[in-house]
């Protein structure tokens, strides 16, 4: 169902682009941008480079698509996620489980060692704030009542932090020599847990048109790329906020499709975005 990887990791594997003829600049924020004569002239924190087209592929709060002046929408659903390390008795097997409760959402992610995972709670702000002020030997039972003993006893937590929970999606995709993807596009709630993979999409629609193109910021080229990955955030958008909605109907909706095989393969193909226009890279094929 997922992974967690830690951050060092990831700065680590992001520094082997090098080795793709690719400049890594590290970990540099955008202090300004202007678009001049068909390139963006943009200024980091410790260098200034030239680009044809400029990716926002830096979050919610995108800086890129506030200089593309691309605007955005956000939905605050009051609700936050307790975020935090817990032991647990039994190996988790690197399984990832979601469980959803009367009080929310609670999701187990493999992290570190076999008895380690990344727990995270998504519920109502009001009930999570009042958790916060649980010790963590009250809060710990109160998790293994919600969640049951799939994974043993739960013996441990680390320190809980609290994350609220919005939705913020750009009125488009693309604007004059700039495209957004991943969470600078559709920033969503995690409980369909499908941020990441539609990034990806994103991602690989984005490097297949990019692969052969003359000119990367080419109006054309930036509205096949908005054309193609229109279909797959609105159906991915509209299945998350449905998931938001009701904590309490999860349950029933997930044994509907428990008893309808059909009705199951179909929302799992839909969600995952299993379509007939993948792009290449998400085939495994390469460009």
């Amino acid at each position: 169902l997922g992974y967690v990887v830690p951050f060092d990791i990831l700065n680590t594997a992001l520094k082997k682009i090098e080795n793709c003829n690719a400049r890594y600049y590290g970990l540099e924020t955008i202090q300004q941008a202007i678009l001049q004569d068909n390139s963006w002239q943009i200024q980091l924190t410790n260098s200034n480079i030239t680009a044809k087209l400029l990716v926002g592929a830096d979050g919610a709060d995108s800086i890129v698509r506030k200089l593309a002046n691309i605007a955005a929408t956000t939905v605050d659903y009051k609700q936050s996620a307790i975020i935090s390390n817990i032991q647990i008795e039994n190996n988790h097997k690197n399984t990832a489980y979601e469980r959803f409760v009367a009080n929310g959402a609670i999701a187990m992610l493999p992290f570190g060692n076999a008895n380690t995972m990344k727990f995270v709670w998504s519920l109502d702000t009001n009930k999570a704030e009042k958790l916060l002020t649980y010790n963590d030997h009250d809060f710990l039972r109160l998790v293994q009542n919600e969640f049951g003993n799939k994974l043993g006893n739960l013996q441990d937590i680390g320190k809980r932090m609290l994350l609220p929970l919005k939705c913020t999606v750009a009125t488009q995709l693309v604007g004059n020599r700039a495209v957004l993807i991943g969470n600078a596009a559709n920033a969503m709630h995690p409980i369909a847990a499908q941020g990441l993979n539609l990034g990806l999409r994103d991602v690989a629609s984005l490097a297949e048109l990019l692969h052969n193109s003359f000119d990367a910021g080419d109006s054309e080229l930036l509205n096949k790329y908005a054309a193609w990955r229109y279909d797959d955030h609105k159906i991915i958008n509209k299945l998350t906020h449905i998931l938001t909605k009701d904590f309490r109907g999860r349950d029933s909706m997930m044994t509907m499709l428990d008893l309808i095989p059909s009705a199951k393969k179909y929302f799992t193909k839909r969600a995952c975005g299993l379509n007939n226009n993948l792009p290449k890279l998400s085939l495994g094929i390469a460009l």
